[in-house]
């Protein structure tokens, strides 16, 4: 990679952190003054409460930036994934048709089980695709693993322990979605300094 392309990617990437950073905390706090985020889910604030825009907003946002994370990844790096590829796809498109089927006292069982299904499917996968993002990084920056994993291991336990006090509270989705965004963009930043990779497709 020469010296324009390498600071050209640092450019986007830098650009990304802002944009995702501004998003995601002038969404929750511009949301917080309309509906009770550390109380009621995005899904329920959409179709329950009159915020339907609002929840169309937050799967677009985060399943595009879910996907572009991972194929920037997948640039960067000298091996290809598929398996990343379509864990990341098959993530946003659950969650997106999950947040389809509507939710509350009104609406059909049916509905509100499917809607369960796909969404907690399609968070799981697009999880196990940032784990498995972050084991590929690791694989080259032998020397300092351990504090990468544990760095991981801790954002982890904070999604953990946040998912217990706020269950699926729109608050928690907003900010574990932010956090695992970020740790996406830490190991895209990390892979475009690693002297091993070495793509030959970027623009």
């Amino acid at each position: 990679m020469n010296s324009t392309m390498f600071k050209r990617t640092k450019l986007k990437l830098t650009a990304l952190s802002v944009l995702i950073v501004a998003a995601y905390v002038s969404f929750a706090v511009y949301l917080n003054f309309k509906f009770n985020i550390a109380a009621a889910s995005l899904s329920r604030i959409g179709w329950a409460e009159g915020g339907l825009l609002y929840l169309i907003f937050y799967v677009l946002l985060t399943a595009s930036l879910l996907i572009y994370q991972a194929l920037l990844f997948n640039r960067l790096s000298d091996k290809k994934s598929r398996l990343l590829k379509v864990l990341t796809v098959a993530g946003a498109i659950l969650i997106a048709a999950g947040a389809v089927f509507p939710v509350g006292e009104s609406a059909p069982k049916a509905c509100v089980l499917l809607h369960k299904i796909l969404c907690q499917t399609g968070s799981a996968l697009s999880i196990i695709a940032v784990t498995y993002m972050f084991a590929l990084y690791c694989k080259k920056i032998k020397p300092n693993v351990k504090t990468a994993v544990l760095l991981y291991c801790g954002l982890l336990a904070v999604v953990a322990a946040a998912f217990i006090v706020l269950f699926t509270a729109a608050l928690f989705e907003i900010g574990s979605s932010l956090l695992f965004l970020l740790a996406m963009l830490c190991v895209n930043f990390g892979v475009l300094r690693c002297k091993k990779f070495l793509p030959k497709q970027l623009t």
